[in-house]
């Protein structure tokens, strides 16, 4: 019996709502993720920012088996959290991430 492989995903939610399914999206052509690889290499730091807990909260991408991509990161009000080993690390969106996952909805 032959096993099937997954290709590798990203799955991007966009963190609009308290209480009901947030939408999502699903990321998997390689062009969308070399896009995402550029948008998130050698970047500035930026200090840890206090997010709100209700309502819009930017866009949250869960890596799916996309190699030499971070576990999670999330990104809001020009500020990118990288979630990667359990190490938390924040950096500045210099280059346009949350507009272009916001072009994706």
């Amino acid at each position: 019996m032959a096993q099937s492989i997954k290709a590798p995903a990203l799955e991007v939610i966009h963190l609009l709502y308290s209480g009901r399914r947030n939408p999502r999206y699903s990321l998997s052509h390689p062009a969308d993720l070399e896009q995402l690889r550029r948008l998130v290499s050698d970047l500035p730091p930026a200090a840890a920012p206090r997010w709100p807990a209700l309502g819009e909260r930017g866009f949250l991408i869960r890596n799916l088996g996309a190699p030499e991509l971070p576990e999670e990161l999330r990104v809001f009000r020009g500020v990118i959290r990288i979630l990667d080993r359990g190490s938390l690390r924040y950096y500045q969106d210099r280059d346009g991430l949350e507009g272009w996952l916001g072009s994706l909805f």
